[in-house]
Order: structure tokens, then C-alpha cells, then sequence
């Protein structure tokens, strides 16, 4: 009968629409890695892995979780776990890297779990793990645990969509904290989101994200076996299912959004130029580079305030046509303390068009060079 019911509420989700992706629209949604990281655990006491095998099917719709952001063939998921008493000081964690300077609007993952979060079915939820710990860049810490979400959806028959999240991004209802260090019972009722990112300060803005799991067997919650797993980390709509990638340690990365609405993402690696990543978006202009083939003549050099900047160039697709040259500059202020960082970007086309030039600063994002 249980089970009847289940198939009967899986085939409610595939008519409803997902909210989820509805909510942060106008958003800037970073590009991030979810990198899993074990700390104190001389002792064996925690575990910190994306495996194959363990996510959340991708569909069909109604009986999976979808990601439009990105193929997981292999179907990865995460666990956070830990086997002692939560009195141990392990954590199991998963750090959430490429998300610095970003205002938040929504957060979420999708938890394995048979029936709502309050369930003992499937992965630990509790009031204080696994949690969200963020630091904003005025210096301020909090933590959001995994109860109570502002949305909990049946995704599939053994996973929930969970996400704290504003209301949508037209209103000014806020993704609700708490004051760290962790608590139980600990009220969550500091506004840390920002729909308006013209009008906030550093209290908003991201230094830092992660996942902490710390609880053992012996967990506060229902479930108490002290081990979750998760696919497809949200982070204001852009969803992450799979671990990292290889990296060649001199990266230079930077992507963010200006006030005028003109976002970019770079990656760059001068002992690989061939797999440099590049895309400009000016929606005003309707103006959008994608670069193609690597990157090439990567060099570096010192602004006029003594920030780090680095330039390099490539091939370009522009709204979808090529023929295409771009030539871009990115610096990190944040390095002389004068604001997140700047661009430049020339772009040259073929007989006829017009150049396309734009300088900018970041209001939102970050600049991270090698250097």
C-alpha cells in the first residue's frame, strides 16, 4: 500500500513543475566545484566521498533528479558520514569552492530519503548536521541545518529536493540563519540572502560555503546512524552532481556580474592554454561570446593600483556565429583592497562587423589568479 502511494505522488511531481528553477532566474549562479574534505580523522572516525553509482537518477521526469546543468553518465553522488560519537571532533565535509563573492538568493541538494526530512529513512537530518556553514566577507559566520527547508519535494521515490530559498526573485523574503557556533536549538532568524545586490553590503556577500556532517550514531535526530548522501548541490539555481575534476595547480580563475547585468567566466592554465574556458554574456547588447579552442598568449602584469591582472585570447562565438576574435583582461582588487575586480574585453569579428568593446568592475564574483 506504502508503495502505491509512492508511485501515486511521483506521478503528481512530473506534473507539477519544480519550483526550484523558478526561483533564481535573475540570479547569478556561479560555477563551483563540491570538493570533499576530511578533517581530524587520524582515527578513521569520518568519510568524505563523491562514488558513482550512489546519486539520484536524472529521470524521466517524475522518478528522478533532473540537472540541466550538466551530464552525470556515471551517476555520482556524495557521502558525508561519520562512525564515532559526535563528541569526536571529525567532520566529514564538503567544500564549496567558486562561490566567493556571490550573493545568495537560494541553497539546496537533493538528499536521499523515503518520506520528508523528518524521516529516519535514508540519510541523517537534524537540527544541527549535515548543515550549511557560510562567512560572509564583513567576517560573520553562520549555519543553516538540514531541517526545516523552505522547500521539500519529492523528486523520487527515494530522494527529496530540499532548498532554502527567497520566496522568488521579484521579493525580499530572505534566506533565514544562525549565529555559529552551532547549537542545538539554536534560533535561525538572521536574514543572509540579498535579491537586491545593489543595495547590500558585505554582510551578504559569500567569503565562504560548505556542507558539514558531524554527528555520529548517536545523533539528536531520528534517523541515528550518522551518514548522508547527497547529488546535485544548488547554489542559487546552478546545480552541481558531480565531484572535481583533474586541475593543473596554476589556474587563473575568475567569473562574476557588474551593475550592469554582464556576466563572465574565465579558466585559464598556462601549462595547458589548450583547455582554457572562456564566455561573456552582455544581455543589454544581446551580445554573448562563448571561446572556443583554448585560450592562447596568457600573460601577466600589475595595474596601476598594484592589482594582479592577467590577459589572454582565443577564438570566439559570437550569439552562436563564428569568425570571431576576443581579446580579455581580468584583475583581482581584491588583492589592493579597492573593490572584487575588473575586466576588459575587445572582440573582433568578421569584414564588416563592428568591434565590441567593455570595460567593467565586478559587483558580484571573484578574481582568482595563479599569481
Amino acid at each position: 500500500m506504502k508503495q502505491a502511494i509512492a508511485l501515486f505522488l511521483l506521478g503528481l511531481v512530473a506534473i507539477v513543475p519544480t519550483r526550484a528553477f523558478a526561483q533564481s532566474s535573475s540570479a547569478f549562479k556561479p560555477k563551483f566545484d563540491v570538493i570533499p574534505v576530511e578533517t581530524d580523522n587520524g582515527a578513521g572516525a569520518v568519510a568524505a566521498f563523491w562514488r558513482y553509482g550512489l546519486g539520484c537518477p536524472p529521470g524521466p521526469p517524475g522518478f528522478g533528479c533532473p540537472n540541466p546543468f550538466e551530464q552525470d553518465q556515471k551517476n555520482q553522488g556524495l557521502v558525508l558520514a561519520k562512525s564515532v560519537m559526535s563528541v569526536d571532533p571529525a567532520k566529514a565535509i564538503a567544500e564549496i569552492r567558486g562561490v566567493k563573492g556571490t550573493f545568495l538568493v537560494e541553497l539546496g541538494y537533493d538528499l536521499r530519503k523515503f518520506g520528508d526530512q523528518n524521516t529516519p529513512n535514508g540519510s541523517e537530518c537534524t537540527g544541527t548536521s549535515p548543515r550549511f556553514e557560510f562567512q560572509m566577507a564583513d567576517g560573520s559566520s553562520f549555519f543553516i541545518p538540514c531541517q526545516l527547508p523552505t522547500v521539500d519535494e519529492e523528486v523520487s521515490l527515494y530522494w527529496r529536493r530540499l532548498r532554502w530559498a527567497t520566496a522568488d526573485a521579484t521579493q525580499t523574503t530572505p534566506v533565514m540563519a544562525c549565529p555559529m557556533p552551532v547549537t542545538k536549538g539554536q534560533a535561525c532568524n538572521i536574514p543572509i540572502s540579498c535579491t537586491n545586490p545593489s543595495g547590500c553590503g558585505p554582510d551578504k556577500r559569500m567569503q565562504s560555503l560548505r556542507i558539514v556532517q558531524d554527528v555520529g550514531p548517536d545523533s539528536d535526530g531520528s534517523a541515528m546512524f550518522g551518514l548522508s548522501v547527497f547529488d546535485n548541490i544548488d547554489v542559487n539555481g546552478r546545480l552541481k552532481g558531480t565531484g572535481p575534476g583533474p586541475r593543473n595547480g596554476d589556474e587563473d580563475e575568475g567569473q562574476g556580474r557588474d551593475d550592469h547585468g554582464r556576466e563572465f567566466y574565465h579558466m585559464d592554465s598556462p601549462s595547458h592554454p589548450e583547455q582554457g574556458q572562456f564566455e561573456f554574456h552582455d544581455s543589454a547588447a544581446n551580445f554573448n561570446v562563448v571561446g572556443v579552442n583554448g585560450v592562447r598568449g596568457i600573460a601577466y602584469s600589475v595595474g596601476p593600483l598594484g592589482q594582479p591582472c592577467v590577459s589572454f585570447s582565443g577564438d570566439g562565438v559570437v550569439n552562436g556565429k563564428t569568425g570571431y576574435l576576443y581579446s580579455f583582461v581580468s584583475c583581482d582588487l581584491s588583492a589592493v583592497g579597492t573593490g572584487l575586480g575588473s575586466y576588459s574585453i575587445t572582440v573582433t569579428g568578421p569584414l564588416g562587423t563592428l568591434p565590441y568593446n567593455q570595460t567593467g568592475a565586478l559587483l558580484m564574483g571573484s578574481v582568482n589568479l595563479h599569481k
